[in-house]
């Protein structure tokens, strides 16, 4: 399935489910009627399954304030289960955030696995979510200063474990000889 130039994604309600498999989005502007909105926003209870996924270009226009991001591509409010698996998600969020996820249960998770996150913008897992990111990539942009919501964030109670992956704070400073004209 195609998605182009959407202002949504999905609204999972309170203890459903999606499964978005497949799916190839681009230039997704996460905005309704002037206000900045995720591309997916998960309810209480809610899990959301991303697998075999392709986003470029999803784009909001919300604020980062002392590293809390307003309105992330995935948002989850005392939700069940993010799980990323084997997707690709570049150039997004120009506000600073791609996933806010806030676990309710002992049993909420965020898995993202054989994925790529590049350019995307941070992620920040708060309530009682784990999280747990194995065998992908996540990148902040390149060229630039990472910015204030570019970053990994665990306000849970419980672990955020990464294994097997890579981290790249991309650092856009250099001596004379290297600058871009």
């Amino acid at each position: 399935l195609r998605l182009f130039e959407l202002n949504t994604i999905a609204n999972v309600q309170e203890q459903a489910s999606l499964t978005l498999d497949n799916i190839d989005a681009e230039r997704i502007l996460t905005i309704l009627s002037c206000t900045s909105t995720p591309a997916i926003r998960a309810g209480e209870g809610a899990s959301v399954t991303i697998r075999d996924n392709t986003w470029n270009q999803v784009l909001n226009w919300g604020t980062t304030l002392a590293g809390v991001v307003s309105d992330p591509a995935i948002s989850g409010q005392k939700a069940n289960s993010l799980i990323i698996e084997n997707s690709r998600f570049i150039r997004g969020n120009s506000a600073g955030g791609f996933i806010w996820w806030e676990g309710d249960a002992f049993d909420s998770e965020v898995l993202i696995v054989s994925s790529e996150l590049s350019e995307v913008g941070g992620i920040i897992v708060t309530g009682n979510a784990r999280t747990h990111m194995v065998n992908s990539l996540w990148a902040t942009k390149a060229l630039t200063q990472p910015f204030e919501g570019e970053r990994l964030v665990n306000q849970s109670s419980q672990p955020m474990t990464i294994e097997a992956s890579t981290l790249l704070f991309n650092e856009g400073s250099c001596n004379i000889p290297c600058q871009i004209e």
